[in-house]
């Protein structure tokens, strides 16, 4: 698919983004209320119910006894622990997911666990077009650096939910900038420098890599405090390009970064003991508010931009921060994200907002000439002294990057057929209908349903972030299997449809109230583990991990919402896919990811049944009465 030049549906003015009179971006986070924990009883109903779709009925009689002997043994007295950890912490979960779900994992950051985004200008503004790259850059990351600082002053419009009265957690938005991931032995460390103006001073400067050479521009402030204007930094990324390229490729040291945790842990202390130097120049790079990339490759259609984004060359981006922007020779861009410290949908903000500005000034800058700002930014390149284990450490770490981007499948299709508009006409949920035509669309193409993960923000509480809604149910599997009944009436797949949307219309709502299982699960398993108790059955048996527990979900999927941007990630295991999608007023963008190296998984094939499954479901309601709807 070319991209290609168009005016977006999902404009708004970026002063929509602005906190309203003397509101601050972070005032309501202290007011949240704190992490609710379901009862065991619930969460064990709900379990059951979501594991029968994956289990014969031999399976279920045992994992129905496995959950009667957890309910009456280990249970209550996990569950009466993990209420007493409550009461002494408003977020139970937060130090626990952040730990075990991110930074205990001694997988490579990138292309395992890192999010990655296409800006959406290349849409409707700015398509592929040679020699543009610098210009560009230079646009964008000032709206980028706008955001940076409305943040700052508190000035960017908390989030809240639909009713707009019901204010959310802002808390991530700490980590979106000025923010780094450090390796560990064990562990992984974040290294949070961004601070708002009440609070103190944030670094102020950005890290540019170019020819797997690393620069320092010292600030984006000028003397009186002003961001640099688009024009000055310009003049200094152009020059940062020219001296990089004047020169042999540097030893591409962010390498490292795709390595494994523990290894890169060992190989960034031993960088550190060859120089103080070298200490400094990475708290240099981790302290700094981005990471930007000039890179030499020419990405023409959407779903190469979203490869170079997750599996493009290593030595080009420092993995391990929190956003790294990526810019190509054609002016195309992607960001990749680090996913411990923050959700995607906080990265999505901040491309939002650049998208809507260069909008309003049509990708041009309106501000000040160069002929009238003296001023320029300063920078210098980050000399490393290295040696041969560095050496053999970056080249062991592309070969096994290169390894694992090799095997990863990932197109970026867009289904035109219809959008939001005609859900809002039919009265259909959005995100609702994708998620049931998902799991039609995976069964009619492999015969069997999908332990499916769908992101639900918890972001209504105390530092909320995510619940998993289990959106492979009963309902929904079985109106696929009457989907494909021949002999089965319109009449009975419009009421199994309309069962199956309410069902998972239902568990989001629960899930988005801190009333999910996952979560619950995760926490008894915790406490268990914790205080050194055996581990209880329930987590044993098969049930678990063929219903999505241990990650394990066949289908990771994520609505990215109503904006002009979109990305996604890796497939959770080896024979499963990552599919994230955006909604459109009259278009549906996918990203869907699968391993080369599973036979029986295809991104191309789960993406054409996709559409022709969600074509003949709006044929099927089309053709009947709207009230049978």
């Amino acid at each position: 698919m070319t991209l290609q030049h168009r005016y977006p549906d999902e404009f708004m003015p970026s002063k929509y983004f602005l906190a309203k009179d003397n509101d601050k971006t972070f005032q309501f986070d202290d007011q949240l209320p704190s992490l609710p924990i379901p009862s065991l009883k619930s969460t064990l109903s709900k379990y059951l119910e979501s594991v029968k779709p994956h289990l014969t009925r031999e399976e279920i009689e045992k994992t129905v006894q496995a959950v009667r002997r957890f309910a009456e043994n280990e249970g209550p007295k996990l569950q009466s622990i993990l209420e007493e950890r409550a009461k002494a912490k408003r977020n139970w979960l937060e130090e626990w997911w952040l730990s075990y779900a991110y930074l205990k994992l001694r997988i490579p950051v990138t292309p395992l666990m890192n999010v990655t985004g296409i800006a959406p200008y290349v849409f409707h503004l700015w398509p592929p077009s040679k020699g543009t790259q610098v210009t560009r850059n230079s646009l964008s990351t000032y709206f980028l650096l706008e955001h940076w600082q409305l943040i700052k002053r508190q000035k960017l419009l908390h989030d809240s939910g639909r009713s707009g009265k019901e204010p959310w957690s802002m808390y991530q938005f700490r980590s979106l900038y000025n923010c780094c991931r450090l390796p560990g032995l064990e562990e992984d460390t974040i290294c949070r420098y961004f601070k708002t103006d009440e609070e103190g001073e944030a670094p102020s400067h950005l890290v540019v890599f170019c020819n797997r050479r690393i620069y320092k521009i010292d600030s984006v402030l000028d003397s009186k405090g002003r961001l640099f204007t688009p024009p000055q930094l310009k003049h200094m990324l152009s020059r940062i390009k020219e001296e990089a390229y004047s020169q042999e490729a540097g030893p591409g040291l962010s390498s490292l970064t795709t390595l494994d945790r523990s290894t890169w842990y060992k190989l960034r202390q031993h960088l550190v003991s060859l120089s103080h130097t070298n200490e400094q120049h990475l708290h240099t790079i981790q302290s700094a508010i981005i990471g930007s990339s000039l890179v030499d490759d020419t990405p023409s259609d959407m779903s190469q931009l979203s490869q170079q984004g997750l599996l493009g060359k290593p030595g080009n981006a420092w993995y391990d921060k929190s956003y790294s922007s990526i810019w190509f020779e054609n002016g195309t861009t992607v960001s990749n994200c680090d996913h411990a410290p923050m959700d995607a949908m906080t990265s999505v903000n901040v491309s939002f907002y650049a998208d809507c500005r260069l909008i309003e000034c049509e990708g041009v800058w309106k501000g000040e000439n160069e002929e009238e700002t003296n001023e320029v930014p300063s920078y210098h390149e980050l000399h490393f002294t290295i040696d041969k284990q560095i050496e053999d450490g970056i080249a062991a770490a592309e070969s096994s990057y290169l390894k694992l981007a090799r095997n990863i499948e990932i197109i970026n299709p867009e289904f035109h057929t219809f959008g939001k508009d005609l859900f809002k006409e039919l009265k259909l949920h959005p995100d609702t209908f994708v998620q049931v035509c998902l799991q039609y669309a995976y069964y009619k193409l492999h015969g069997k349903p999908a332990a499916t993960y769908e992101t639900a923000t918890t972001r209504k509480f105390y530092n909320g972030r995510t619940e998993t809604v289990r959106s492979c149910t009963n309902e929904v599997v079985g109106w696929a299997k009457v989907m494909l009944d021949k002999d089965s009436l319109p009449s009975q797949k419009i009421h199994l449809f309309k069962n199956a949307m309410n069902k998972h219309l239902s568990m989001m709502r629960e899930c988005m109230s801190g009333q999910g299982i996952d979560r619950h699960l995760f926490g008894l398993k915790i406490v268990a583990a914790e205080n050194g108790f055996d581990i209880p059955d329930i987590f044993i048996d098969p049930a678990y991990e063929k219903s999505g527990g241990n990650g394990n979900f066949t289908l990771s999927t994520s609505f990215v919402g109503f904006t002009s941007v979109h990305g996604g990630v890796a497939p959770m295991c080896s024979n499963g896919y990552g599919c994230f999608y955006r909604i459109g007023a009259k278009r549906i963008v996918f990203f869907i990811s699968s391993w080369i190296s599973d036979e029986g998984t295809s991104a191309v094939k789960l993406y054409a049944s996709i559409a022709d499954c969600m074509t003949e479901v709006i044929d099927l309601l089309s053709n009947n009465t709207v009230s049978s709807i």
